[in-house]
């Protein structure tokens, strides 16, 4: 498959955010699949969010037995760099379908989080420079059957600025705060829903090209 370049990704104006509803988080990952495995590569789509199963090969469908744990990673890539903007939070609510329990959340970084998991609204006690990889959060997740067990990047029940989407917050110049959108890698389905980003047990959803992925997004914002 492709690299997923920038040329044909969208271009979103940041929407203003309230500074009353900060809500933060950590950015990660470029790739390609190739037999279920995510691999490293120079370009993601602007704002990419993903959930990898390794914090060195990045993939994001792998199989797991009953019984077993298995840690995963939100991974967000390739942030908005319009003027030098800083890390101010982040919210997104990590969707799981099928037989598990998660057993553990866990922020990375010393940051707080506003609403109860699997839902996140992060603030950052001060702004933080970006990565081109950043690493969110990590959690447990244990096998409780055989079936597939499927993982999605949705919004928040109210999130602090539009569209109802994941964002991640910036400032910009050291003085705007702003909300940025975060793209599924795997894109949208025929009804504008999040594809699954990551699974176990399951066939893999393979990130989709750039040229692809901006025209299906352009349909549903």
């Amino acid at each position: 498959m492709d690299a997923r370049g920038k040329e044909h990704a969208v271009q979103r104006t940041p929407n203003r955010l309230n500074p009353g509803m900060l809500v933060p988080g950590l950015a990660f990952f470029s790739l390609l699949l190739s037999n279920g495995l995510a691999v490293a590569t120079p370009d993601f789509e602007e704002g990419s969010i993903g959930i990898y199963f390794t914090s060195d090969t990045f993939t994001n469908c792998i199989p797991a037995a009953v019984g077993e744990e298995v840690t995963c990673h939100v991974i967000l890539s390739n942030p908005s760099t319009w003027f030098d903007p800083e890390f101010l939070g982040w919210e997104m609510t990590v969707a799981i379908d099928g037989p598990h329990s998660v057993t553990e959340w866990n922020l990375n970084g010393d940051h707080v989080n506003l609403l109860p998991p699997p839902a996140f609204a992060v603030a950052f006690a001060e702004p933080i420079p970006f990565a081109y990889h950043n690493l969110l959060l990590t959690f447990t997740v244990l096998v409780a059957g055989p079936e597939p067990i499927v993982f999605r990047t949705l919004a928040i029940f109210a999130p602090s600025c539009p569209p109802n989407e994941p964002h991640y917050h910036v400032l910009i110049g050291g003085w705007e705060p702003n909300c940025m959108p975060m793209n599924p890698i795997t894109g949208y389905d025929a009804n504008g829903e999040y594809n699954p980003v990551a699974v176990i047990n399951d066939d893999c959803w393979v990130p989709v090209d750039a040229t692809s992925w901006g025209a299906v997004k352009a349909l549903y914002r």
